[in-house]
């Protein structure tokens, strides 16, 4: 296109001519985008959303110079505005031109002249945006995983994880998670934490917070009976201490039943302490047990006794109640109930008793030197905690005469051709006091009199005779004494051919010098 202007000097006339002319050099503007957005060109040309290069003619200017007789002509390109923009919301910005024009306004003049190169910088000013997903809050214990969904306009790049603000792990795609184990940390509160970032380094984050139970309540019993047996007047009581670092307790309860028992939990008296009361006698078994939120639970146990009652104590030997006795020695056994320990007395019946004292022995009281009469015998038990028994008592009289020895004789003999020998001749029953006088007289007798001592409650004498063989007429008389006994006397005959010796027990009491039948 060409415009035409003819000068004359000092005279101006415009001459408008039309002449044909080659048509101007075009220039070409390219634009570049880095980011998300819109770049538009005045005049029209250029709409990045669908294309990004366009090309311009430039306008032909002449101009006739008279002095010169000549046109000097010369090409005029107009200025072609960019203008940069992103849509609303779009989470995008522009940030600068550069190349063919500069700046961080987002319009540009640029004169294609030439071809020209621009580049438009947009930038992300949007966070991502990230929530977890996983666990749901509440009381967590073990193996969990951490999940979140996450979303950027330019994308995520990765999401990391924490518990208690220190890194369990990362993930770079979706969907978005990581294991953990709950056990690695601390029992409690725990802040779970998930953040995501887009490529531009923009973040954001979400928090959730959950609580840490792996373990069950420590519990412990500082005070109270344990293995031990309570007596009048002791009632049980126990002091604990129960906590829970993770889900925190949801109750302490108590139970008191007898040993073998299933607990019964109940209200604790207090929240540290418990005492049942009075209970009656028995074993039993003390529990409390701490239950935290988490429905985990730990019992401690305390096993204990109640014994208010004395032993009872049985008579197992001795003369029985109200006897007659010739002896001036008196043995009384006895046992008691539960492990014990006696103490015994001894006085004249019609008397008041002296304090106990101890006893022979734990089993039995050996008392001595009684002289006609009347007596008691009393004998007291306590048990290992204190408790002392109903006295047992058994009274008896002492006689000047008390019968007859109370002793046997066990007899064998071998008799052949009048000729006769002892072969067993053994004395049962003896007791502490007695004596014994064996007697012999007529033919073949080894001996007249031998008084063997008395050790033991039997006593052998065929070693006396050995093998002495007694013809017809010998006699053989066994006397077993005791002071205020009437004597035992065995006395046996021996007689001619193959006949048995005869004869038998006789008695010989005080002050008489024949023995008679008893």
């Amino acid at each position: 296109m060409k415009r035409a202007m003819v000068l004359s000097a000092g005279v101006a006339m415009l001459i408008a001519l039309t002449a044909a002319a080659a048509p101007a050099a075009a220039g070409t503007v390219t634009v570049t985008k880095v980011g998300s957005g819109l770049v538009t060109s005045d005049p029209g040309g250029i709409d990045c959303g669908s294309q990004c290069s366009a090309s311009w003619e430039g306008i032909e200017d002449c101009v006739f110079d008279v002095e010169l007789r000549e046109w000097i002509c010369f090409t005029e390109f107009q200025r072609v505005t960019l203008t940069a923009s992103v849509p609303a919301g779009s989470g995008w910005a522009f940030s600068k031109w550069s190349g063919a024009c500069g700046g961080t306004v987002n319009t540009c003049l640029v004169s294609p002249e030439v071809n020209r190169a621009v580049t438009a910088t947009f930038v992300d000013v949007a966070n991502p945006t990230v929530s977890l997903t996983a666990p749901a809050a509440g009381i967590k214990s073990g193996s969990i995983v951490l999940a979140a969904s996450a979303s950027d306009n330019a994308g995520v790049t990765r999401v990391e994880f924490r518990v208690r603000g220190a890194l369990v792990g990362t993930d770079m795609t979706a969907p978005y998670s990581v294991p953990f184990n709950t056990a690695s940390v601390a029992e409690g509160s725990a802040e779970l934490r998930a953040t995501a970032f887009d490529a531009a380094g923009r973040s954001d984050t979400t928090t959730q917070t959950s609580t840490i139970d792996n373990l069950a309540p420590a519990l412990t019993v500082a005070t109270g009976p344990n293995g031990v047996t309570l007596g009048p007047g002791q009632v049980p009581a126990w002091r604990f201490g129960a906590a829970d670092a993770g889900s925190g307790l949801a109750s302490v309860r108590c139970s008191v039943v007898r040993a073998g028992a299933a607990d019964v939990f109940g209200a604790c008296s207090s929240a540290q302490t418990h005492s049942p009361g009075s209970l009656r006698d028995g074993v039993y078994r003390f529990a409390v047990r701490a239950r935290d939120k988490a429905g985990r639970e730990t019992t401690q146990r305390r096993t204990f006794g109640i014994d208010t009652t004395g032993p009872v104590i049985t008579i197992t030997s001795g003369p029985p109640e109200g006897a007659r006795l010739p002896e001036t020695t008196v043995e009384l056994g006895f046992s008691a109930n539960e492990p014990a320990s006696f103490r015994c007395r001894v006085f004249p019946a019609a008397l008041s008793p002296g304090g106990f004292g101890p006893c022979t022995n734990m089993r039995s009281h050996v008392a001595s030197g009684f002289s006609p009469g009347t007596y008691a015998v009393e004998v007291q038990a306590t048990d290992a905690i204190g408790n002392v028994g109903p006295t047992v008592k058994r009274t008896f009289t002492v006689t000047a005469d008390g019968g007859p020895v109370d002793v046997g004789l066990a007899y064998k003999w071998a008799v052949r051709v009048g000729r006769t020998r002892v072969r067993v001749m053994t004395l049962k029953r003896l007791k502490a006091g007695m004596t014994v006088e064996v007697r012999c007289t007529g033919p073949g007798c080894p001996f007249k009199v031998r008084r063997p001592a008395v050790k033991r409650s039997s006593l052998g004498l065929a070693r006396l005779f050995g093998r002495h063989k007694l013809r017809k007429g010998a006699v053989i008389a066994v006397h077993v004494s005791r002071l205020g006994f009437t004597t035992k006397v065995f006395r046996y005959v021996m007689r001619k051919g193959s006949k048995l010796p005869k004869g038998g027990a006789l008695c010989l009491p005080p002050e008489e010098l024949q023995a008679t039948a008893c």
